[in-house]
């Protein structure tokens, strides 16, 4: 998951634009000061992003990894991956399969609703470079 925010955090950083770093080095801001007030906002946008990235790779990773057969032997967690990965090969239940796959959109859309499209929408308009 680090990757997915360290990656859109340099992306940001080179998006920067070249009048904003002249205009911090105009002014003389440095160190703390330019972190916080040049870098971090400027990287805010792609942090969002690479975080909404992250989160769901690392929740799919979570799901995958409830139930997995090595050597023969079965290992698993009481979870959502579990109840899928059951209800889909182990004892075909459609319903099941279909009730999962529901909880797991609602889910996201409460999440993208309630946490990442409000903060996607402060990084669009707070901290936008035109």
């Amino acid at each position: 998951m680090q990757w997915y925010i360290l990656f859109n955090l340099i992306a940001g950083v080179k998006a920067m634009p070249k009048e904003l770093e002249n205009a911090a080095t105009a002014f003389g801001v440095k160190g703390k000061l330019y972190w916080k007030k040049v870098l971090i906002p400027a990287m805010f946008p792609s942090f969002v992003t690479g975080s909404i990235t992250a989160w769901g790779g690392g929740w799919n990773t979570l799901i995958v990894a409830e139930y997995i057969t090595f050597k023969g032997q079965e290992y698993h967690l009481f979870g959502i991956g579990y109840l899928l990965d059951k209800a889909t090969f182990e004892t075909p239940d459609s319903g099941m399969v279909i009730l999962s796959v529901l909880a797991l959109s609602v889910t996201i859309i409460f999440l993208n609703r309630l946490i990442w499209q409000p903060l996607y929408r402060k990084a669009l308009t707070k901290y936008k470079f035109d």
